[in-house]
């Protein structure tokens, strides 16, 4: 009886060890010690609590030279909801695990959200040059606009006015380039300021050609003429082809071509001439040159302020001198940009600059054409604006294959230039006089709710550990490291002892050992000093004991 009462009490014992606290909540294996071996996505003591989704950090310590953005729950822009597993992001950024930066109020639809991947694989620059942005820690997590023109601004929410050429500018030219091309089959488009024409067959006339290239938003107007008149465009005998830009004026970006495969299996030669100097002959022999554009091309002709907010511009009339809209050629039309001279104060014509102080006192006025040079901080043609600050672009096209962050912007393109101040009103979450920073976690005038300290990428290097010794790892040391671009730009919390999370909002709980576990042992170091005089210190992760004697 003795004997079956302790083999039952012994049972009741290991029963009693191996239970679990809440059996698991059934998201987990209960071990013969009483431990709570948790399913994914789940932790904690009784596998209670969920895991959020993790992605690359947007901040954190270094781990190694130049390494840094590991992964991290809600990517060290959040706060985990244990109870449902899911993130509660910083405002502006988004995801399952605030992995993405928003398109601020998604582009105002007037416009195309997309990734820094996506912008370089799917579109061009204005130099119509493609590029690729596929390995760089950011490559899918910042986000920005492609505004559809006239629509302008980081978030799409401006309006581009029209430009013009000065009206009290003679002697100017318009852009003209040239198209020579040779070829018994296929088709291509030709690229303007990074946005495709529409297809051209190899046998095209003048009149499809300038259907083709007027199709580009950002052309209005073009002639287009063959030097052989009743040919095409790529007639095996040299055929040159002029466009002159009749409608955009100034110094233009050149046209690109891109190919078909018939017309590239075909052999066929394609060239652009668009520099002033380069000149193509053809069958006849008589040779043809390119002309670089020398008329201005300035917002609202440097005869108007600009109102970004619906792109209309508002011509001057100071001084008696009355401007309107313009043909393009000095005389009224429809162009909607202050280049017609209404009326002047003098019979011989406008003989003053804009402005009721001329160029509004923070300018010089040129005699010969009236026009205004502004101090520097002033620009507009009256000098009345205040320029805002520039900073390296936050979202922008790559300036070469996996380089990008480089161009310089107004308020950084993540922020409106007020023009009245001079100063960036940036969106939130940055802050900067040109919004060139990435704010840490935290309210507004307090980071990281005064739980610890706000550091950059760089600063934050120099807190990184191993075991708790310090390291020597460094975060962008070498300027030409294109992979570090945002080590003095984006800023993260390093916590106080005792506090957590991305914005040092968590309390920690105290640590120990687990009293469930068996068979540890502590760690026993053993020193041995040999020495007749002197004292030495004892240092344990980076905390150094009095001298001992």
């Amino acid at each position: 009886m003795i004997k079956a009462l302790g083999i039952f009490l012994l049972g009741l014992f290991s029963v009693a060890l191996s239970s679990c606290p809440n059996h698991c909540n059934s998201h987990g294996v209960c071990d013969k010690y009483g431990r709570c071996t948790c399913d994914a996505e789940y932790q904690g003591a009784d596998c209670s609590e969920r895991i959020c989704p993790f992605g690359h950090a947007w901040s954190d310590v270094a781990t190694a030279t130049d390494v840094a953005h590991a992964e991290a729950e809600c990517s060290n822009r959040g706060i985990c909801n244990r109870k449902n597993g899911k993130c509660k992001c910083m405002a502006g950024f988004s995801g399952s695990s605030c992995e993405r930066l928003d398109c601020k109020d998604q582009c105002n639809d007037r416009g195309i959200c997309y990734s820094m991947k996506d912008f370089a694989g799917r579109t061009r620059n204005e130099l119509s040059q493609q590029f690729t942005y596929t390995s760089r820690w950011d490559n899918d997590k910042i986000k920005g606009c492609q505004c559809d023109y006239p629509a302008t601004g980081y978030d799409c929410s401006q309006s581009l006015c029209p430009v013009g050429d000065d009206p009290l500018t003679p002697s100017q030219v318009n852009e003209v380039q040239l198209i020579h091309c040779a070829s018994t089959a296929g088709s291509f488009v030709l690229y303007y300021n990074g946005v495709p024409s529409k297809s051209i067959p190899f046998t095209a006339n003048a009149a499809m050609v300038r259907a083709a290239l007027e199709a580009i938003p950002q052309i209005t107007e073009v002639k287009v003429t063959f030097s052989q008149s009743h040919g095409t465009i790529c007639q095996i005998k040299p055929n040159v082809v002029s466009v002159e830009f009749t409608q955009q004026f100034g110094p233009l970006n050149p046209l690109v071509p891109v190919l078909d495969s018939a017309f590239d299996a075909s052999g066929g030669l394609l060239e652009i001439s668009a520099d002033g100097r380069t000149t193509f002959a053809d069958v006849t022999g008589q040779r043809f040159s390119s002309v670089k554009g020398s008329k201005e091309s300035t917002v609202c002709a440097n005869r108007g302020l600009c109102d970004l907010k619906d792109g209309v511009c508002g011509c001057y009339d100071t001084n008696g001198d009355v401007y309107g809209s313009s043909n393009g050629y000095g005389k009224a039309g429809p162009r909607g940009d202050c280049g017609f001279v209404v009326s002047s104060s003098e019979e011989k014509g406008v003989t003053t600059c804009p402005g009721l102080l001329q160029c509004s006192g923070h300018g010089v006025c040129e005699d010969s054409t009236f026009q205004c040079h502004c101090s520097a901080g002033w620009f507009g043609g009256d000098c009345s604006l205040m320029q805002c600050p520039q900073g390296q672009t936050w979202f922008g096209y790559p300036t070469a294959d996996e380089s990008a962050h480089l161009d310089y912007a107004t308020c950084s393109n993540m922020g409106t230039c007020d023009t009245r101040t001079g100063r960036c009103e940036c969106r939130e979450g940055f802050y900067g006089e040109a919004c060139q920073y990435m704010a840490c976690g935290g309210p507004q005038g307090n980071p990281c709710n005064g739980h610890g300290r706000c550091m950059t990428m760089a600063e934050l290097a120099l807190w990184a550990d191993k075991n708790g010794d310090a390291t020597e790892y460094e975060y962008g040391s070498d300027p030409n490291n294109f992979a570090t671009w945002d080590y003095d730009r984006v800023h993260g919390c390093y916590c106080d002892p005792g506090y957590s999370g991305y914005d040092c909002s968590l309390k920690d709980c105290p640590v120990g050992d687990d009293a469930g576990t068996y068979h540890d042992a502590s760690e026993i170091q053993i020193l041995q000093c040999v020495a007749n005089t002197g004292n030495f210190t004892l240092s344990f992760r980076q905390q150094v004991t009095p001298y001992l004697q």
